[in-house]
């Protein structure tokens, strides 16, 4: 297939944020294209159990990305196969490159989530959404009275460790630097009684039946096991951003500074929503609505 297009907006991913933006272009007199480069869904695919979207009791993350399609699907949406290479201003616009081909647009939606810079361990795929999560605030619920064990490093991992100790009975975080270095938020896990901390511990793999039960580690060069009910290996997460690099955009590491109120970057027309936003809390209920007020931003300025 090849691409050869001008529309009045382009949507970059079909997650959660980029179907939420779809269903509501679709019932707009814009035209748009929704660009995936794999599954419609994103993340929610990885995910076992979703038990905290509103109106929805407890489901799998699959079944909640396939009533997403479905709807964008009744309204006529569609997902068009395509890597996003590169975003350039034009104009009063901008040129989209794809593998697929370039299209033209008035405004850009970019929703391409997180990317993961570190190789996974042994048994890190396999396991993943069921005993193996990215989220805590996600699915900290699951482990209420049980054991966690979190990897990593960091003020994201911290938060991390401290959501899940208002749950779990006990969490066990194996923080690879040797010490907290001062970090205020680091210290703070030292004083929550159901959070043993084991400094200069590296995990390397994840072992199980039908789900992964156990993680080894190596700490002062001995390898040693953890059982545990649940697992959070949290690396070197950033935003899938590298096709807006050429933009001049305000950013906080690898995911973009946004206004609240629009989700617009600080360049004019490029809105970024779900993951790829620099926001604090990063949910499926958070992504879908940062799709919704985006497009229904764009449906006000470009009817204009």
């Amino acid at each position: 297939m090849s691409l050869s297009k001008n529309v009045d907006v382009v949507i970059i991913g079909a997650g959660p944020a980029g179907l939420s933006a779809a269903i509501y272009l679709a019932r707009s007199p814009l035209s748009f294209i929704l660009l995936e480069k794999g599954a419609p869904g994103g993340k929610l695919l990885s995910i076992d159990k979703i038990a905290n979207y509103p109106g929805v009791k407890e489901t799998s993350g699959f079944a909640l990305a396939s009533s997403f399609v479905e709807e964008a699907a009744s309204l006529g949406v569609t997902s068009t196969y395509a890597t996003v290479q590169n975003v350039i201003k034009k104009d009063d616009g901008f040129l989209v490159l794809t593998s697929e081909g370039e299209v033209t647009c008035k405004a850009v939606i970019a929703a391409s989530g997180i990317a993961n810079g570190l190789k996974p361990l042994v048994g890190e795929k396999e396991f993943l959404g069921r005993g193996i999560s990215y989220c805590a605030t996600c699915d900290g619920a699951f482990l209420r009275g049980k054991k966690a064990v979190v990897s990593g490093s960091g003020e994201r991992t911290y938060r991390e460790v401290l959501f899940l100790s208002g749950l779990a009975q006990e969490v066990v975080f194996l923080e690879k630097l040797d010490s907290f270095n001062g970090d205020p938020l680091g210290e703070r896990l030292l004083e929550e009684k159901n959070v043993q901390v084991l400094f200069g511990a590296k995990p390397l793999a994840f072992v199980g039946k039908d789900k992964a039960e156990e993680m080894t580690y190596v700490q002062n060069g001995e390898e040693k096991v953890l059982k545990a009910d649940g697992f959070f290996p949290f690396g070197n997460e950033s935003g899938a951003s590298n096709f807006l690099s050429t933009l001049s955009i305000e950013k906080d590491k690898s995911f973009i500074k946004i206004d609240p109120v629009t989700y617009e970057s600080s360049l004019p027309n490029l809105f970024v929503i779900g993951d790829l936003a620099a926001v604090p809390l990063r949910q499926v209920v958070t992504a879908a609505s940062s799709g919704a007020i985006a497009a229904t931003t764009c449906i006000k300025r470009l009817r204009k």
